[in-house]
């Protein structure tokens, strides 16, 4: 009998292929990424850079034939991998302010 893994996201992922920009909350250095995933809250992506799980650092997304829009946000790293290609595959929650789900 096969075992299956269920998803344990509380929210459904989109597959994006954006670039992203990041910059550690406290630094002026932008780092280049790739999004693999998106949702309400979450991301995940590839980097050649490597954040440390716990920091935060503030997001932009950029315009894509898929995404008609930019935008930017603060994540928290929650999970860091190391490909075998030398990258960084990294998952993060998305940081809403108290205010953020107020209508």
């Amino acid at each position: 009998m096969k075992k299956y893994k269920t998803e344990q996201r509380s929210a459904a992922r989109v597959n994006i292929s954006s670039d992203l920009h990041f910059r550690p909350m406290n630094s002026d250095k932008f780092y280049e990424a790739s999004c693999i995933d998106l949702s309400i809250t979450g991301i995940s992506f590839h980097s050649e850079h490597e954040f440390e799980v716990g920091e935060q650092v503030e997001v932009a997304v950029y315009p894509t034939p898929h995404i008609k829009f930019s935008t930017s946000f603060t994540i928290k790293i929650v999970r860091v991998e190391l490909e075998k290609n030398g990258f960084f595959k990294m998952g993060a929650n998305i940081e809403y302010e108290e205010n953020d789900n107020q209508a």
